[in-house]
């Protein structure tokens, strides 16, 4: 199968290391000119006069915690105002009029008193009628130690809510330590529709209730090139490694490699992707634990999911599956999983795991699963999907399969015949038979590892698997 890879920061690094190579193979320098960041006025009173915006780029220089604290008081990042009902400032930015704020250099916490002692850090823009309305350049900068206790709190992270027309750019936050009630993320508790979210990341820890996510808590903007590390933690639904609730918008070239625990809903990328909602050449890593709909990238989705993957393992009471827990009604292309998905040594729960997926009643094409399927007691368990409903093409399992009943190779239980050029390794799955149609079969690891050979009942195996999705060897 081909994937792409993406890996930003390499990039920029060997890109990097080139320049210098030149530099030194040339004898030259790069000048102080070149490299001169804006210089940065404290941004601590109003006095009139000063420039904010020293280079007139339109954004104004943030170079202090006070600096940063005081977006809050102009959301529309026209102006710098230090502090609320205060005089707006724009000496320096273009025609009187700047567009957002940039961080020219790194900003620390550590020892940083909060005005608040107890919650600590207040998130800059907090309700529907006061959201962040501009830019946020980072300028590849970072943000150290950030801390925010407001357990009882909605939309929480460095921003809580950010308008349609919202930007955040290119900055890393490192060691949060947030903790929120509903709508909680490192970065962003909630993000509008429009907003994007670009070239950004968190780490640390993030606990909450419901719309907890390691970066996002509920997403409706664009978020590429993107990642969060560290524990994620929901006591309710919806909580993902990267995005709790992904509303609406779309997801490309970003990752998650943190634990995630949950109840309902639970991704290691995305705890829940409605119907709007793109994932593209992302993944995740971490191992994934909740109640029912879980799963390593998405819990559950009604999304378009496409060349991405989970490695990480799946522990559950119910509907859980390597890649994505409830496949609602949406669909999976080129995608795979290779963590194990095991039920949870609980009574209560109920039934339905997969190595790809737990349920589906969408649609899943050249997609394949290798991790071991172990649904204990419970029924409905396969190789790819524990139960099927939808369609599924040219896509394969090959891990051990183990359950109570409706136990299957491939699927284990299916109200849809609808399964098409698919297969399952019977020796490595320990299943000889599978729920579903005559066009789906169990194969030898020689017969799956020799796709040319003839076969007498199936001389044609992968006619129909395209080599632009599957790299067949030589």
């Amino acid at each position: 199968m081909r994937h792409s890879v993406f890996n930003n920061k390499t990039a920029r690094t060997q890109v990097n290391m080139l320049i210098c190579l030149l530099c030194l193979m040339l004898g030259i320098a790069l000048s102080p000119s070149v490299m001169a960041q804006p210089s940065c006025n404290p941004l601590g009173s109003d006095t009139q006069g000063m420039s904010v915006d020293d280079d007139a780029d339109g954004l104004i220089e943030i170079c202090t915690i006070a600096g940063l604290n005081a977006i809050r008081h102009q959301l529309d990042g026209k102006g710098y105002t230090a502090t609320d009902g205060g005089t707006k400032v724009t000496s320096g930015c273009p025609t009187n009029d700047c567009k957002g704020y940039e961080l020219i250099s790194n900003l620390d916490f550590k020892g940083y008193s909060y005005p608040d002692s107890t919650a600590r850090w207040q998130p800059i823009g907090e309700t529907t009628t006061s959201r962040f309305a501009s830019t946020f350049e980072g300028n590849n900068h970072t943000i150290d130690n950030l801390e925010i206790d407001r357990s009882s709190g909605d939309r929480i992270g460095l921003f809580g809510i950010t308008a349609d027309n919202a930007r955040i750019a290119n900055i890393g936050l490192l060691n949060v330590d947030v903790t929120g009630d509903g709508s909680v993320g490192g970065l962003v508790g909630e993000s509008g529709d429009g907003t994007i979210i670009t070239n950004s990341y968190a780490t640390g820890t993030v606990r909450g209730s419901g719309d907890v996510g390691g970066l996002v808590g509920l997403n409706g903007g664009t978020i590429t090139d993107s990642y969060a590390t560290g524990a994620i933690t929901g006591s309710d639904n919806r909580v993902g490694g990267l995005v709790g609730q992904g509303d609406s918008g779309t997801i490309t070239n970003s990752y998650a490699t943190g634990t995630v625990k949950g109840k309902f809903s639970v991704g290691g990328l995305v705890g829940e992707s409605g119907d709007d909602t793109i994932i593209t050449n992302s993944y995740a890593t971490g191992d994934v634990d909740g109640s029912s709909a879980v799963g390593g990238l998405v819990g559950w989705s009604d999304s378009t999911i496409a060349n991405s993957y989970a490695t990480g393992d799946i522990d559950s009471q119910a509907t859980a599956g390597g890649l994505v827990g409830q496949n609602n009604r949406g669909t999976i292309t080129n995608s795979y999983a290779t963590g194990d998905v095991t039920r949870k040594r609980i009574e209560a729960g109920g039934d339905t795991y997969g190595g790809l997926v737990g349920t589906n009643r969408g649609t899943i094409t050249n997609s394949y699963a290798t991790g071991d399927v172990d649904g204990w007691t419970y029924r409905q368990v396969g190789g790819l999907s524990g139960w099927n409903g939808g369609t599924i093409t040219n896509s394969y399992a090959t891990g051990n399969v183990s359950g109570g009943s409706q136990v299957g190779g491939l699927v284990g239980a299916s109200t849809n015949q609808d399964i098409t050029n698919s297969y399952w390794n019977k020796e490595t799955s320990m299943q000889t038979s599978s729920a579903g149609s005559n066009a789906s079969a169990g194969l030898t690891t020689a017969q799956l590892q020799s796709p040319t050979a003839p076969n007498a009942t199936n001389p044609n195996r992968y006619t129909n698997w395209n080599t632009n999705d599957w790299d067949f060897g030589t």
